[in-house]
């Protein structure tokens, strides 16, 4: 079981200019996002078991408030923390590198 704080950041996008980010938020654009090529998915994208593990951690970041923690089981962590080392941005801030230390990318 990991316990992930939901800190909010500075960090803002064009596309979503009111809205204050957090590792909920961020995460969620990461777990939207496209996955990379890797062995176990040679040409990258949703397959049907990253849909059904990406699913798991929406259920878990479903009930977080801001304010609260991010409860995951180990596996649905592991799963957040591929989503968030696969994830590529259009821009660089320090808190997008902070909130990726939250899970060891």
């Amino acid at each position: 079981m990991k316990t992930i704080p939901n800190l909010k950041f500075a960090v803002t996008f064009s596309d979503r200019p009111n809205t204050v980010e957090t590792v909920k938020s961020l995460l969620v654009l990461c777990l939207d996002s496209v996955p990379m090529p890797s062995s176990d998915n040679p040409q990258g994208g949703f397959t049907y078991a990253i849909m059904r593990a990406r699913n798991k951690v929406f259920d878990a970041l479903d009930k977080v408030k801001d304010g609260d923690k991010i409860v995951l089981e180990d596996a649905d962590f592991e799963t957040a923390k591929k989503a968030v080392a696969d994830r590529r941005w259009m821009k660089i801030h320090q808190d997008l590198t902070k909130f990726a230390d939250l899970f060891g990318a």
